[in-house]
């Protein structure tokens, strides 16, 4: 039910109960709709910046996921089955070439431990 009311219906969840909220092991995260491979744990942000309370991403595998820039809040979606990630956000002070923060809804997400993701 909650996957469904966020990938298909567009919602949130609640703000800080995210099981990737504060989650640092290596691997690999899959959209948890159709297993589309989305970010690796190379692409989070370390615990002490995870403090917007959702998982939080500075980068993504290029193509993977889509990016609607249709308001102050950019939605992302997984390329191959368009569930809703959650959205992205903008500024200098965050890592990267995009400067992004992508705050992702932990439900929105399945994960592999590095051994078995090959990552």
């Amino acid at each position: 039910p909650e996957q469904f009311r966020v990938l298909r219906q567009k919602q949130t969840e609640e703000v800080n109960k995210g099981a990737y909220t504060v989650f640092n092991e290596q691997g690999a995260f899959k959209c948890a709709a159709c297993e589309l491979l989305l970010y690796t744990s190379e692409h989070k942000f370390s615990k002490q910046d995870s403090v917007h309370g959702w998982a939080a991403f500075f980068d993504n595998v290029p193509g993977h996921v889509l990016y609607e820039e249709n308001s102050k809040m950019p939605e992302l979606t997984c390329a191959r089955c368009g569930g809703h990630l959650g959205h992205a956000f903008y500024s200098k002070r965050y890592p990267g070439d995009k400067h992004q923060r992508h705050c992702i809804n932990s439900t929105s997400l399945s994960f592999s431990p590095a051994d078995a993701a090959g990552v």
